[in-house]
């Protein structure tokens, strides 16, 4: 895919070339005149440049493709927009655009699908102002964007145009609530939903739920007021009436104060019709104080729910006989709040009948002991309820039962409404059949004589069939990446930027698998359901049934790794390896009129044995130049740190970073001031000497060490080796005469120096600068090849050399008198030192040091400026 380029896309004004100067060119004839008087009219006679013309093209008509979805083209103020639809990206599908052209007969098209040859599109962020940002792998998230189109081949190779789309975020203007919008107090927060009504039909089912915390933030004020922080509540609870104020996150757009549809908590009226409190039942001399049971809009409360403790029972002295719990029977309590003026109730209270026991019944079911609640299976025969096998006994062993009709039966749905009434004949409904349905059914007896029997309380859930988790459902996640989904116990992923494809299957009795019947969720780590898990994190998988009865696992932990992105790969560097041990340099190449941008970098993370693109829509690289100072691009030698950061709090949460790193950018290869400064693996491109080891290198005056890539800069160099430099230097000027040279196989090379073997590698060059007469030996009459060379030396064979093939000319000596070092010169050497001086050779430093031993990366820099 190609990298997104940063192009105005502006248009430029064509120059009108005139019909009798088309004529005239099409002759032959030379228009002179006419292209004078051109000089002053601003009119460009040079033809436009084809790729800059396909640059500008103009775009007739584009369309989108959304997912697997159909063509989208709808476009405003020339930007075509998509909605936002989750986990599905968008492509460019086609676009038809012209060329300097007028008619729809000019226009080209192109299908990147049916032409991958000739053309390719990528796409990329599109700033507030236009500019073009990171390249996007599949825009999928709301924002704004471009398509580039870059032709890879044909005519117009190399340029691109770009087409601006835009993916609009949801607006949630629309949105309603559902859950528990109008409830009555209980004393516990109430579960608000939020969902977009897509259907304006009010149909939760038909809308798509939004999460707090992901997709919406929410805030909850008390209804009747402004939205200052005095109105302002945590949460609903209390009696109240509430207006939400949600704004969009993300993919999410807009504000609604939602004060057209406000949540509503009616304060508990105990004797209201949703509410049903039953007799007290007890056995005992102690007075009771409290309800043992409430029913608030179809929800049963024992007695360790918070709303049992604000509720109170006190007897009613009027009513009840003799004042006093003194003896079985019938006694007539009061239920209110337990703190008087309490804003969350009615001033109401609730007489209620509570009952002295002379005993309390034990009730059976099928002859077992009643247990705390009832699952009853209607697929399964053995499991299904009857109604006439619960049994009381009391003390004196008189069973009372539906089916000698001693035995009271009172039977609430989930909603509150009363579906079954031994005393009111209200006995139609067959309630346990009812697949998905909680009851609360209330057992008792109270005999004509005013004896009664205790009351059994049976919570009751009708399921289809019970399913053993462990047995009959599992979790099916492809772990391997290879498009099958496996049975698997755990999920430990890594963040990819989509969601987890997770499936839940469960098989029934029969082992057929249902699609229908449960519910999955997710949830975060602090309980926050989420409707899709693709942050990193741990998260928990939890299924739900209210048809079928799981038992076994149910849970699911599943753990999100942030993406480790830190192992960075930098595609643009080039390697140049010194040995054949893995010493190597990595750096990027310069090259004349081009500059590496982030994108230009080509930045990979290691996955596996893998190198993957940097994910820089979320990863932010920065570019800094030595001084630590953001660049917009590399464009010269130097060492540059690219720094990586997130580019949100999501970012952070989901990548592991790199630490910054360090690239080197060298200019390798001969450039036009015969500079190449990777050459040699210990001249660094900082160091001084760099340019003049590249120079004397690619001249060949000088070369490294044979059969190695080091150019020994800081060993001394000796008189042989500067016979050699010499040597090379008249030999690329074509001035090597080696007519008077001897070789025998004997001795090699005939130097004319006792101390000079003719076979070693500076016998020649020796023999020659002998005979040139631009190196004479000692004194002594010999040569001292390897005897180091003073910086005072080397100037004096340069000399020799310049007198013998150059163009001499002799220096005034004074120029010594400028350095405080002069005294170090020789009085043989003054004027083949002032010679040096006066050519910019050596003194450049402020200093001569005439008597040191010369180091090679010295003598190549003398050779430098020699030469230049």
């Amino acid at each position: 895919m190609t990298a997104c380029v940063n192009r105005k896309h502006t248009k430029k004004v064509a120059a009108v070339v005139t019909a009798s100067l088309v004529g005239a060119l099409s002759l032959g004839a030379a228009p002179v005149a006419a292209m004078a008087d051109t000089a002053d009219t601003g009119i460009d006679l040079q033809f436009e440049d084809p790729n800059e013309a396909f640059d500008e093209a103009e775009v007739i008509e584009a369309h989108f493709a959304q997912g697997a979805g159909t063509d989208v083209d709808k476009k405003v103020d020339g930007v075509y927009h998509i909605g936002y639809s989750k986990n599905e990206p968008v492509s460019l599908n086609w676009v038809s655009f012209k060329i300097y052209g007028e008619t729809t007969d000019d226009l080209l098209v192109v299908d990147p699908v049916k032409d991958p040859e000739t053309y390719e599109v990528s796409y990329c962020k599109r700033g507030e102002n236009g500019e073009v940002g990171d390249e996007v792998t599949d825009p999928t998230d709301a924002g704004k964007y471009y398509a580039v189109v870059t032709a890879i081949d044909g005519a117009y190779k190399g340029a691109s145009f770009a087409v601006p789309f835009q993916i609009d975020a949801v607006d949630i203007s629309n949105i309603e609530l559902a859950g528990e919008i109008s409830s009555t107090y209980d004393a516990e927060t109430k579960d608000i939903v939020f969902y977009l009504d897509n259907n304006a039909n009010g149909i939760v089912d038909d809308g798509e739920q939004l999460y707090v915390g992901t997709d919406i933030d929410v805030q909850w004020y008390e209804a009747g007021h402004d939205l200052s922080d005095q109105w302002k509540v945590d949460s609903v609870l209390d009696a109240g009436e509430y207006r939400a104020y949600v704004t969009g996150k993300g993919n999410y757009t807009g504000a609604v104060d939602l004060n057209r549809q406000t949540v509503t908590v009616d304060k508990l009226a105990l004797n209201g019709s949703n509410v049903f409190i039953p007799g007290i039942y007890v056995k005992g001399s102690t007075e009771p104080t409290d309800p043992q049971w409430i029913m608030i809009d179809g929800q049963l409360f024992g007695s360790d729910s918070a709303i049992m403790g604000e509720i109170k029972a006190e007897m009613d002295k009027n009513a009840s006989p003799d004042n006093i719990w003194n003896k079985n029977g019938k006694y007539a309590y009061v239920v209110s709040a337990a703190q008087a003026n309490d804003p969350n109730f009615t001033s109401d209270t609730k007489t209620v009948n509570a009952y002295k026991l002379a005993d309390e019944l034990a009730f059976t079911y099928k002859g077992e002991a009643v247990e705390s609640g009832y699952d009853i299976f209607t697929g399964d025969a053995d499991a299904s309820f009857d109604d006439n096998k619960i049994v009381g006994v009391d003390d004196d062993k008189n069973e009372y039962s539906r089916a000698n009709g001693k035995l009271n039966v009172l039977v609430y749905d989930a909603n509150g409404n009363v579906v079954y009434d031994t005393l009111n004949g209200n006995t139609s409904r067959t309630w346990w059949t009812e697949v998905g349905s909680d009851f609360t059914a209330f057992y008792w007896y109270e005999n004509a004589d005013g004896t009664v029997g205790g009351q059994l309380v049976l919570p009751v859930h009708v399921y289809q069939e019970a399913v053993d988790a462990d047995a009959s459902a599992a979790i099916l996640y492809d772990v391997d990446g290879d498009s099958v989904k496996e049975v698997v116990s755990s999920i430990e992923a890594v963040y990819s930027g989509k969601a987890l494809d997770i499936d839940v299957r469960i098989k029934d009795a029969n082992g057929n698998v249902v699609t229908t019947g449960f519910n999955v969720a997710y949830y975060d780590a602090d309980g926050n359901q989420v409707g899709e898990i693709v942050n990193a994190g741990t998260y928990t998988l939890k299924v739900t049934s209210s048809t079928y009865k799981l038992t076994g696992t149910t849970e699911m932990t599943i753990t999100v790794s942030p993406l480790d992105v830190s192992g960075i790969k930098v595609g643009a560097l080039k390697t140049q390896e010194w040995d054949n041990v893995g010493n190597k340099t990595e750096y990027l190449r310069w090259t004349k009129n081009f500059a590496y941008r982030v994108k230009d970098l080509d930045l990979q993370y290691k996955s596996g044995d893998n190198y993957i693109p940097l994910p820089t829509k979320d990863v932010k690289v920065t570019i800094l130049d030595a001084s630590g100072a953001e660049i917009d691009k590399i464009e010269d030698e130097g060492a540059y740190t690219l720094h990586f950061e997130a580019r949100n709090a999501d970012t952070e949460n989901n990548y592991a970073l790199p630490a910054d790193i360090t690239v080197t950018c060298i200019k390798d290869g001969k450039n036009a001031d015969g500079v190449n400064h990777l050459l040699f693996a210990d001249v660094e491109y900082t160091d001084y000497f760099a340019n003049a080891v590249s120079f004397v290198a690619n001249e060949q005056f000088m070369t490294g060490y044979k059969g190695t890539k080091l150019f020994g800069s800081f060993d001394q160099l000796n008189r042989g080796q500067m016979a050699i430099v010499l040597y090379n230097m008249a030999k690329g000027e074509g001035k090597v005469d080696e007519n008077g040279l001897t070789y025998t196989n004997a001795g090699g090379w005939m130097t004319g120096f006792d101390d000079v073997n003719g076979n070693e590698y500076y016998a020649k060059a020796i023999a020659w600068a002998k005979l040139s007469g631009v190196v004479n030996g000692y004194d002594n009459g010999t040569f001292g090849p390897e005897d180091p060379v003073t910086r005072e030396q080397f100037a004096a064979m340069l000399m020799n050399y310049t007198k013998k093939f150059g163009d001499f000319e002799a220096a005034d000596t004074s120029v010594l008198d400028e350095y405080d070092d002069a005294n170090t010169v020789s009085d043989w050497a003054e004027n083949s030192v002032a010679w040096g001086i006066e050519n910019g050779i050596l003194g450049n430093g402020g200093f001569l040091n005439a008597q040191g031993e010369i180091i090679r990366a010295d003598a190549a820099c003398m050779v430098y400026n020699y030469a230049k």
